[in-house]
């Protein structure tokens, strides 16, 4: 990981870092075992800076980003190109526009199509309307991804290995379902999910609880979202590491509270995990925040948070080693990682603060839980937005107690939905009147001047002293016996 990073800031020749690995080999059979521990880190990062130089595709020919217009011409002065690809995501429905992201195969060059390899993001009309799998022909003009203000649009979309973006499209239909089975049929049924929302619970519900279980905030207006933002509960609209593992848990703990033994209380809440990560469509950020929450759910379960980020460390680096532009440019992975490290290292320690205080119940576990999870996020979400919401410890003790209700109510509807439409009608009513009471309270919360301290600014060095800061003071605290070792 740290050689990721440093990857980032480093522009050196390969051929140094090749040196790097391979000199420090030749000692490591005779040296000191330090010395060998030593080497071995440094070996480490210099294979992170390798593989990051890696991500980095060579522009050639058989790129379609070696076709980009440049960033800096005048959209007028732009060529156009014509070229072919397939729909590989699930097309980002706005309110004006939908976007699109293609695997491109053939592009034209002098009334000859060449096979080309590369994502291109489309930006196109509304309508006519485009699906997974649909093979299109385009023609537009294709541009390098820039900065937008102080925005790193072209880091941002980097992590999905996207270099090219297509303004003003002529798009022909060639073809559909030419996408994978699998992932086409889930995206089917997530449409039936969505649907069904929409007929059976009103806006703003309809578009909030696509938002928890489908991770479709695009019927979310802009006020709500920055309502949950200054309440501090943006989690619970999230597909993270952090929302799924705090899901999770609150579940299993839950249930457990209504006295459901562990052994059933447990498989139960992985078994919701599984079914919320088919029904946002599995995406590879999904999956990777499963396995997440997974880890925690299990060490949960058994009492070896000790043992567990080990392999947290393994599904960090397994994901890297697939994609190390995460670590560097996806905000929800580095809060998705902390979020997960810091349940793994302080929640027994929350398990002993708490013993000393009245027990109530579930609400306690939500304390419990939230206030472990901010140890180590709260100091690179101040770095990152320069807020921090003082509301966030009572408005998460108020509304994340709806959220295990609304989610296994909700699946339970859909299920219904297919035996009995109107018992289940029953259930989405409910449903809706938890959502709109929460909507309340959260509009409620946000609306106070003391909710949130913001205009924070602090830099990278602050918050490297916070982590080391935090870091010393968990070694040195007496209860670090009940903690990892680090």
């Amino acid at each position: 990981m740290i050689g990721i990073v440093l990857g980032n800031q480093l522009d050196l020749d390969l051929t140094f870092y090749y040196l790097l690995i391979f000199v420090p080999l030749i000692f490591l059979f005779w040296q000191t075992k330090k010395i060998k521990f030593i080497l071995l880190v440094l070996i480490a990062i210099v294979f992170g800076i390798v593989r990051l130089q890696f991500s980095h595709p060579e522009i050639n020919e058989e790129q379609i980003a070696f076709y980009n217009n440049s960033a800096g011409l005048e959209f007028k002065q732009m060529s156009e190109m014509q070229w072919q690809g397939i729909v590989t995501k699930e097309p980002d429905i706005r309110n004006d526009h939908i976007k699109l992201t293609l695997q491109t195969s053939q592009v034209l060059v002098d009334d000859v199509w060449q096979a080309v390899n590369g994502l291109v993001l489309v930006k196109s009309n509304l309508y006519p309307e485009y699906n997974y799998g649909d093979q299109l022909e385009v023609r537009c003009k294709l541009v390098q991804p820039d900065k937008i203000d102080d925005f790193a649009y072209d880091d941002y979309l980097s992590r999905y290995d996207i270099y090219s973006l297509c303004y003003s499209p002529k798009i022909e239909l060639i073809a559909t379902e030419q996408g994978n089975y699998l992932s086409a049929n889930i995206l089917k049924f997530k449409d039936k999910v969505h649907l069904l929302f929409k007929q059976n619970i009103n806006e703003p519900a309809s578009s909030l609880l696509s938002a928890i279980l489908l991770a479709r905030k695009r019927g979310l207006s802009d006020e709500l979202l920055n309502n949950f933002s200054r309440a501090g509960v943006s989690h619970m609209i999230a597909i993270s590491g952090m929302h799924i593992s705090i899901i999770s848990l609150l579940i299993a703990r839950l249930l457990a509270v209504l006295y459901l033994p562990k052994k059933v209380a447990y498989p139960i809440a992985l078994s919701l995990l599984a079914i919320f990560i088919i029904l946002v469509g599995a995406p590879a950020s999904a999956v990777r925040a499963g396995i997440m929450g997974a880890i925690v759910l299990i060490a949960d379960y058994f009492g070896r948070f000790n043992q567990s980020y080990r392999a947290l460390i393994f599904v960090a680096t397994a994901t890297l080693l697939i994609n190390p532009k995460l670590i560097i440019f996806d905000l929800g992975w580095q809060l998705s990682f902390l979020a997960v490290l810091s349940l793994i290292f302080y929640s027994p320690v929350m398990d002993k603060l708490f013993k000393r205080i009245p027990q109530l119940g579930g609400l306690t576990a939500i304390l419990k839980t939230t206030l472990a999870a901010q140890v180590l996020t709260l100091p690179w979400i101040v770095y990152k937005f320069g807020i921090i919401s003082v509301a966030a410890p009572v408005a998460n003790i108020m509304l994340l107690p709806s959220l295990p209700i609304i989610i296994i109510v909700s699946i339970l509807a859909i299920v219904i939905s297919f035996i009995y439409a109107p018992l289940a009608s029953l259930f989405f009513w409910l449903v809706w009147y938890i959502l709109n009471k929460l909507i309340e309270v959260i509009n409620l919360i946000s609306s106070s001047s003391l909710a949130v301290i913001d205009n924070i600014t602090i830099s990278i060095w602050f918050v490297i002293c916070l982590y080391l800061a935090i870091f010393c003071i968990t070694k040195a605290a007496t209860f670090k016996r009940q903690l990892p070792k680090i």
